[in-house]
C-alpha cells in the first residue's frame, strides 16, 4: 500500500494539494485527518480513527490498543474499498 508524506508549514496548501491529487485519480478513496485538534497523542489516535469512520477508543484501553485499531481500520479499509492510500502529514 503506497504511503505518502506530505510537509510543509501551517497554511502551506498540504491538504489541498493532497485532495486535488485524490480526486483526480481514478478509483481512489481517500481520508485527510487533521491531528491538530488533538491535544495529546492518545487523542491523536482518536481523531484518526474518526477519520477512518471508527469509533474512538478509551484511554483505560491503553496506546497499545489504540494503535492496533487505528492499523485495523486502515486494513479493513483497504481491504474493503481502497487501491490505494495518501496519508497528508503536517
Amino acid at each position: 500500500m503506497p504511503f505518502i508524506s506530505i510537509y510543509g508549514r501551517s497554511g502551506s496548501g498540504k491538504s489541498v494539494i493532497t485532495k486535488y491529487v485524490c480526486d483526480n485519480l481514478d478509483g481512489i478513496s481517500y481520508a485527510i485527518v487533521n491531528i491538530r485538534q488533538a491535544r495529546t497523542i492518545f487523542g491523536a489516535t482518536n481523531v484518526i480513527l474518526s477519520g477512518l469512520g471508527q469509533q474512538s477508543v478509551r484511554s483505560a484501553q491503553g496506546m497499545h490498543y489504540a494503535i492496533e485499531s487505528i492499523g485495523s481500520a486502515i486494513e479493513a479499509s483497504v481491504a474493503k474499498r481502497w487501491q490505494a492510500m495518501l496519508c497528508s502529514c503536517t
